[in-house]
């Protein structure tokens, strides 16, 4: 019996034989060039770390200094991510695609549920529709912020930095007045001013500074509601170079927030149910955010669509838009959102948050009963 051909000498004969190219050589694999390595690992990073804050929402992470400003600023770094999409058909980035992949199922988990809501059917409970606008102190005249008033049919409006100049321009105008026959205006010369337009009749009218609050008893003819309207200060932004931020320091605000959360306790323990609305200084993609709303149902999340976000600084009035979502309509137990929007005036740093609330005594939580 012949014996077998030793694979090694077939090998070598292939690889040497005249008009024969060499196998061998073209089968191993090449490897990477450190830097390009190096760059591709730098790329992958980007997501992974954004990814991480993403999960901020359901794991613990610290909501002051650089990690704090980072999750404000969350959804903006992941919609960042975008840019590098195309590195991720380069020879050898299966890393950066990896990364990607990580990154977009913990934005749709972060927030998918925050930016589309499945439509919301009105059931057959009361309807009133509200408004909660900052105006922002010395950005329009009077007569402008009376005029986008004007534009609206909200039952309820909610106003934060009422200036007594507006607070005056609001009180005279008689269309506004035959349509909000009740209002409670606290103007001021700064930022803590807030105001209440009401079509139905307003009692137990108390306004509070430390933090900046307005309880009131609306009562449209499906029932006394109470109504909270806030408005705590801002967090702290320590600037570097260039006025960049570098930081974020929100105790001034989470100590504001825990007064509201007392006040909150002490309305919800009562008879009617309860509506906030304002401006709470404080990001949806912040822990504090969700601690706030725990036990209240975000009107946005419930019915809106798309970000929602509301505020943007005065120097970027010109995209139309918010950049983040601090204005909220909150409802509390007996009360559903059924319809929620947002609409950006052309001047000033907030956009008005709209929504439809409904009387649900359906909900095992309903503090109250029909009359």
């Amino acid at each position: 019996m012949a014996s077998s051909p030793d694979p090694s000498s077939v090998t070598h004969a292939l690889s040497s034989a005249p008009g024969t190219s060499r196998l061998t050589p073209s089968l191993r694999p090449r490897s990477m060039p450190p830097p390009r390595r190096l760059l591709i690992g730098a790329i992958a990073a980007y997501p992974v770390a954004v990814a991480t804050l993403d999960l901020g929402g359901f794991v613990p992470l610290p909501g002051d200094g650089p990690i704090g400003l980072a999750q404000v600023l969350s959804a903006h770094l992941s919609l960042a991510a975008l840019a590098i999409v195309p590195f991720a058909f380069l020879r050898g980035a299966r890393p950066i695609r990896l990364a990607l992949l990580v990154l977009a199922i913990a934005a749709v988990g972060r927030f998918g549920s925050e930016w589309w809501s499945a439509p919301s059917a009105v059931g057959t409970g009361e309807t009133v529709d509200v408004l909660t606008w900052n105006l922002e102190v010395g950005s329009r005249p009077p007569a402008d912020a009376v005029s986008f008033l004007r534009q609206y049919t909200a039952q309820v409006v909610a106003l934060e930095e009422l200036t007594t100049d507006v607070a005056a321009a609001i009180a005279a105008d008689p269309d506004l007045s035959a349509r909000y026959p009740s209002q409670a205006l606290f103007g001021t010369d700064g930022v803590l001013g807030l105001g209440v337009l009401s079509a139905y009749p307003l009692s137990d009218v108390v306004f509070e500074l430390g933090p900046s609050r307005l309880e009131a008893l609306v009562n449209p003819p499906a029932g006394r509601v109470r109504l909270i309207v806030v408005h705590p200060p801002p967090a702290a932004i320590p600037r570097g170079p260039l006025g960049l931020p570098i930081g974020f320091d929100p105790t001034t605000r989470d100590a504001a927030l825990g007064r509201i959360t007392a006040t909150l306790d002490r309305a919800l323990a009562g008879e009617e149910p309860v509506l906030v609305l304002g401006d709470i200084n404080t990001a949806s993609t912040e822990p504090e955010f969700a601690r706030f709303t725990a036990r209240l149902r975000d009107a946005h999340i419930e019915a809106g669509i798309g970000p929602g976000w509301t505020y943007r600084p005065s120097r970027l009035e010109a995209l139309g838009m918010g950049l983040i979502r601090i204005d909220v309509v909150l409802a509390g137990p007996g009360l559903r959102p059924v319809a929620a929007s947002t609409r950006c005036p052309p001047v000033g740093d907030h956009c008005a948050v709209l929504a439809t609330i409904e009387r649900d005594f359906a909900d095992p939580g309903q503090p109250g009963q029909p009359p």
